[in-house]
């Protein structure tokens, strides 16, 4: 009876000394224009990403990925990522896929402090040193920091459902989104393409924010009242 009950304390200690991941708010501040990235992800891996700038958000619950549009008078659209892709592939049938960068132009270069967390700079490659006297910002910043590590798949999320539509409108990829594919792995970004993280919040994210705001439309809907804007 002794070594079952050492065992349940055992398991107890091991449970206490693993608390479950909190929930985490990430605010980004562009920095020359009045605009803002958030990423929230819960504890259970949901998660939003919304640009200031843009009429839609990304939503992940259980896993999949979706756009939430807003519509007049209240209404919202949600289409999953897969579903839109799906739709630009038929859509594009015969129309291959534009080529992308395979490889990064960003280089490291040193280390630097943003929102209070370290990370390693990454910078675009000019092909030349830039003029006596002329500094420019890093293109990509990523942490190690396993505080932040639930922030790097929910903005790869994005990146790579805007790699993948740009690709097949046949639109230009920009090189900073490869640059993020390729070298964020398993961290978090704190500058990312002109947006600088300035605060990290750990309140628990109200549920309701996490939760689709309407049924996802299917793949036929899709087929009929078209490609929401995604831009």
């Amino acid at each position: 009876m002794s070594r079952i009950l050492l065992l349940l304390l055992l398991l107890a200690l091991t449970a206490t000394a693993t608390p479950s991941r909190a929930d985490i708010t990430a605010t980004y501040h562009h920095r020359e224009f009045p605009g803002a990235l958030t990423i929230q992800v819960a504890n259970n891996g949901d998660a939003r990403l919304q640009f200031s700038h843009q009429a839609w958000r990304m939503q992940i619950v259980r896993g999949e990925a979706y756009a939430v549009h807003l519509r007049p008078g209240g209404a919202s659209q949600v289409t999953s990522f897969a579903n839109m892709e799906r739709l630009l592939t038929e859509l594009r049938q015969g129309d291959p896929p534009a080529p992308v960068q395979q490889r990064s132009s960003l280089v490291r270069q040193g280390e630097v402090t943003i929102g209070g967390y370290h990370g390693i700079a990454y910078y675009r490659d000019m092909g030349r040193p830039p003029p006596a006297g002329f500094t420019l910002p890093p293109t990509l910043v990523v942490s190690r920091d396993p505080a932040l590590a639930a922030l790097g798949p929910v903005l790869l999320r994005h990146i790579e459902f805007a790699v993948a539509t740009n690709r097949l409108m046949r639109l230009p990829v920009p090189p900073a989104f490869i640059g993020v594919r390729e070298l964020i792995g398993d961290g978090a970004a704190l500058s990312f393409i002109e947006f600088d993280l300035v605060s990290i919040d750990r309140s628990p994210i109200d549920p309701a924010l996490l939760r689709l705001p309407a049924p996802p439309v299917t793949l036929e809907e899709l087929r009929v009242g078209g490609m929401p804007n995604i831009s």
